[in-house]
């Protein structure tokens, strides 16, 4: 059977569950990244899956009607194939390449960029996915040791999942929202003090132990002050 052929026999259902998927995943990337190059790669993920998505609705629909020549129907369908590629494309490199600027950001050897990403990344964990465990990885073994002190649960994760903290953080709820809080980072004596909003916290070089605990974060700080007073009280 030839390729022409083939692809004509794909059903309706098959390239819309297909295209759909590419949609939603263009659009999750759009309201996700924080990386302007990417979200622009996103956007183009997005323009392309729709115009696919129309172009193979329409081939599809005058097929059905016998208004759609079998050699005009394939092409159109190779064009709708053609951008579901360009859309699966943007959509990879947007996603991957934005996460590598973030570890490349979290791991720099310039230490007030390090130090400020390492507060944004507990954030997103911490507010944005809502993933404990995960945030607890960016806090020194003392301030996890803090938070379960002052909280009231017996595990750092569950604390952080029921975080509250400033109105200012307590609302956020994108990485956008995270990244465009403004920041200042001071250094001194080896530590960090990195305010973000309102909000300060203490950041210091992490430790051997600290890096080498199950799923730790790839940066080379962690939090020795400031997520105690996210916790809600009471």
């Amino acid at each position: 059977m030839s390729r022409r052929r083939l692809i004509e026999r794909v059903p309706l259902l098959l390239w819309a569950a297909a295209l759909a998927a590419l949609m939603v995943g263009a659009i999750l990337a759009v309201t996700e990244i924080d990386e302007d190059w990417a979200v622009v790669l996103a956007c183009v993920a997005l323009v392309a899956t729709t115009v696919a998505i129309a172009l193979v609705t329409r081939s599809f629909l005058l097929d059905e009607d016998g208004e759609d020549p079998e050699g005009r129907r394939a092409s159109v369908r190779w064009l709708a194939l053609a951008l579901a590629a360009i859309a699966t494309a943007s959509i990879t490199v947007a996603l991957l390449g934005s996460r590598h600027d973030e570890v490349a950001a979290a791991t720099s050897p310039d230490t007030s960029v390090a130090a400020e990403q390492t507060v944004r990344d507990f954030l997103v964990a911490a507010y944005v996915d809502g993933d404990g465990e995960a945030a607890c990885g960016y806090l020194s073994l003392h301030e996890q040791r803090q938070v379960t002190a002052s909280g009231r649960f017996t595990r750092c994760r569950d604390a952080l999942n029921d975080a509250a903290g400033p109105p200012e953080l307590a609302t956020v709820s994108t990485s956008r929202q995270v990244r465009d809080l403004p920041a200042r980072v001071m250094l001194a004596g080896g530590d960090a003090t990195v305010r973000l909003g309102s909000h300060v916290f203490v950041v210091r070089p992490a430790t051997a132990e600290e890096q080498s605990q199950f799923n730790a974060p790839l940066s080379n700080w962690r939090i020795a002050s400031g997520a105690t007073a996210l916790l809600r009280t009471g």
